[in-house]
């Protein structure tokens, strides 16, 4: 959560230096998406994910875990973790 954090705090403000600004932007959440389809591809042939464009789902599965992550409910640290496995029903069958 933390480096995520601190990645999107990068992306986004305009205090950070360039140089960090130039690494950061050489991984891009479409990388992330793009190696991430395979797995998701091989998934849906051996019939353990769900049809459909595996972008979009991608997409919308690390969107709604993005929003977990940015989640801070009092008395429970890390809830993003103990919620992710239900967002799996985004992908599984």
């Amino acid at each position: 959560k933390d480096a995520f954090l601190l990645i999107h705090q990068a992306q986004t403000s305009s205090d950070v230096p360039e140089r960090a600004k130039e690494m950061i932007g050489r991984y891009s959440p479409e990388d992330t998406i793009g190696q991430l389809v395979p797995i998701l591809v091989k998934g849906q042939e051996a019939g353990e994910f769900r049809e459909g464009d595996p972008r979009r789902l991608l997409f919308l599965y690390l969107s709604a875990l993005t929003g977990l992550m940015l989640q801070e409910v009092p008395g429970q640290p890390d809830y993003w973790r103990n919620e992710s496995g239900l967002l799996m029903g985004i992908l599984l069958r």
